[in-house]
């Protein structure tokens, strides 16, 4: 009878429409998964119109495609910026010594 009974009450899963001070945090893996696809996704509209704004002779809107190329491609800084930001957080959490035990 050395077994230990966990009293403690379960967490509630966060409701989707929570505010954002409710909601928990991502983990540094699951932030660095979440910027990365949308990194892959911008890089793959920046180059799809900015093709066809500047490349594409057959295209009418060229206006519409340069300028929403250069949307994507502040957008690819920005999400570019924080999956590195995320990136160097998993590579600590990696070389962080486990916590000891007492």
């Amino acid at each position: 009878m050395d077994e230990k009974l966990d009293l403690k009450e379960p967490t509630p899963e966060p409701r989707p429409d929570a505010p954002a001070s409710e909601r928990p945090h991502q983990t540094p893996q699951q932030a660095f998964r979440s910027y990365g696809i949308k990194t892959v996704i911008f890089t793959v509209l920046l180059l799809w119109f900015g093709y066809d704004g500047w490349y594409n002779p057959n295209i009418e809107s060229k206006g519409f495609n340069k300028v929403f190329a250069v949307i994507w491609a502040g957008c690819i800084l920005f999400y570019g910026a924080m999956t590195i930001s995320a990136g160097l957080a998993v590579r600590r959490q990696r070389l962080q010594p486990p916590p000891s035990q007492p």
